[in-house]
């Protein structure tokens, strides 16, 4: 297991590929086991980081799993269901939109959804 993200972006890719690959070998795993499975291994991952003191590896490991159980929710969602897509910003673009939302009526997600939808030529 050679995950190497630098945000929660590129790891939710990253295990979103991850949780791919054990269900194409065994269409029959259940979620519980497909998060048994990559905890376990990204563990052994983070125990041999020899860099990183016994904070980083706590906080890595709360990262995995916080992304790996929000990519294993988003994958357990019915065909057609909206989907929360995690966009790193920085905070005057995000103050912006929440300004431009609010002088506009709308909430910031509707706001955001509308921008992405035009964009995606819909």
């Amino acid at each position: 297991m050679g995950i190497q993200a630098r945000n929660n972006v590129d790891l939710a890719n990253e295990i979103s590929g991850l949780i791919k690959r054990l269900k194409a070998e065994n269409a029959a795993i259940s979620y519980d086991e497909i998060t048994d499975t990559l905890i376990a291994a990204y563990c052994s991952v983070v125990a041999q980081m020899t860099n990183a003191s016994p904070l980083d590896k706590w906080r890595l490991m709360r990262q995995f799993d916080q992304v790996l159980i929000q990519q294993l929710t988003a994958n357990a969602m019915p065909q057609g269901s909206l989907i929360i897509a995690n966009v790193p910003l920085p905070p005057t673009i995000y103050q912006r939109l929440v300004s431009q939302a609010e002088s506009g009526g709308q909430s910031t997600a509707d706001f955001m959804a509308a921008i992405l939808t035009r964009a995606a030529g819909q």
